[in-house]
């Protein structure tokens, strides 16, 4: 069985009338687990120009920014815009909140 299986054979079994309130929250727990620990979910993109404070960068330059979408916890990636990279590897999980994370398709 698939995680997306199980996930689909949870909603439908919390969604029957017949439960009592504490299954029910217990379902929704097992739900959310199954969905941040095994769904990966799109890393986000933050692009922003880097400022003359910047410790890491060179004034000016186009900066991508990688955080989890799920807690926003920045990643600690980076890229810089228009300049050759070796592909990146994401973290499988988020070391803040736990979530799998997949890299975003472009």
């Amino acid at each position: 069985m698939t995680p997306e299986q199980a996930l689909n054979k949870l909603r439908r079994l919390r969604d029957w009338n017949k439960m009592t309130d504490v299954k029910r929250e217990a379902l929704d727990v097992a739900i959310e687990a199954v969905e941040s620990h095994e769904i990966g979910k799109k890393v986000i993109e933050e692009t922003e120009i880097s400022s003359k404070d910047d410790f890491f960068f060179p004034e000016g330059i186009e900066i991508i920014r990688f955080r989890c979408s799920c807690c926003k916890h920045n990643l600690g990636m980076y890229l810089v815009k228009d300049t050759p990279q070796a592909p990146i590897a994401f973290p499988k999980y988020c070391s803040s909140c736990g979530q799998k994370l997949k890299a975003s398709e472009e």
